[in-house]
């Protein structure tokens, strides 16, 4: 008997989103590419996404609805976890509830699988794309080579879970941090980037489009961003930061920096100060002459609501 293709598992953690999770999911019955499972993990929604569920599960028996268990924590972190947990596949694709799949996509990637044998990470191109226009004219994940570790420390690859198909091995028993309510996505993928014999084949081509709006993590980010949210961030970059700055070259140690330093950016644009003056006149490990700087440049920037531009370009003369 013929060898099975692997199966891939698409997880998908959802809530209040029966307005987009249709297109989701009809971009998956279009791939041309049959070898897949999808598991829809609702957060508790109290719109009509449990009746369009059914709907999509009798169209197609891979398509399975699970609400998250009520012993286990809220949030799209504790959807995933189930949804590792359920599924079946050699693979594992995180997907999100309101983006969108080329046809091709699952395709190519058994192709690189069936082509290069045991892969531990296939990456793909993704844009993204608002219900206005639906082209972008810039593309992420499209120039990235088999050091994905090493792409990720010079800012080529962007750790987004849709763009990241994982082998079922490589996960193991790594799971999403459920406490965490930002940057979740980083935290999960950064894990499974640092351990041992990562094998990585990068696709190089747009096959995955990510939806800006309103309810997004990208759509209206500073008006939205809370204080929690920026902590969560700042506590993994940080924890990457540390990491990198022990285990890489000095340069990419450096560029880690960079993206850790960058959430205090935030904290300013957001008008979180006190969050911003608290949690840099603490940090006690690397850069401190930095850290001086951007304190008075914060105060600067409090004062005269000017100095942003300034952050940004001071951090980057710091450290190069």
């Amino acid at each position: 008997m013929p060898q099975l293709e692997p199966l891939i598992s698409i997880i998908i953690p959802t809530f209040n989103r029966c307005e987009m999770i249709g297109q989701t999911l009809d971009s998956i019955l279009a791939q041309t590419n049959q070898r897949w499972e999808c598991f829809v993990i609702d957060d508790g929604s109290t719109d009509n996404t449990e009746q369009l569920m059914s709907f999509y599960c009798g169209i197609d028996s891979r398509i399975k609805y699970y609400t998250r268990p009520e012993d286990m924590a809220s949030g799209a972190n504790a959807c995933r976890n189930y949804g590792i947990d359920v599924s079946q596949g050699d693979y594992i694709k995180f997907f999100d509830s309101d983006d969108l799949m080329f046809p091709s996509l699952l395709a190519e990637e058994i192709k690189i699988i069936e082509n290069q044998g045991e892969v531990n990470i296939i990456s793909c191109g993704f844009e993204k794309f608002t219900d206005k226009e639906m082209n972008s004219p810039r593309s992420y994940n499209v120039n990235l080579t088999d050091d994905i570790l090493k792409d990720f420390c010079f800012g080529n690859l962007v750790l987004n879970t849709p763009s990241l198909l994982y082998s079922r091995e490589i996960i193991g028993n790594t799971r999403f941090d459920e406490k965490l309510c930002r940057a979740q996505d980083l935290d999960f993928g950064f894990k499974i980037l640092i351990k041992n014999q990562m094998k990585h084949i990068p696709l190089n081509k747009v096959q995955v489009k990510v939806r800006v709006h309103q309810l997004s993590i990208s759509g209206n980010y500073l008006n939205r961003i809370t204080s929690e949210a920026l902590l969560s961030e700042l506590k993994v970059r940080k924890d990457i930061a540390e990491f990198l700055f022990k285990k890489r070259s000095e340069k990419e140690a450096q560029q880690s920096i960079l993206y850790y330093f960058l959430v205090y950016r935030q904290m300013l644009l957001s008008k979180r100060y006190k969050l911003f003056f608290y949690n840099l006149s603490k940090h006690r490990s690397f850069c401190r002459r930095l850290k001086w700087k951007l304190l008075l440049i914060g105060l600067v920037f409090v004062l005269t609501g000017r100095g942003e531009t300034k952050f940004s370009n001071e951090v980057k003369l710091t450290l190069y």
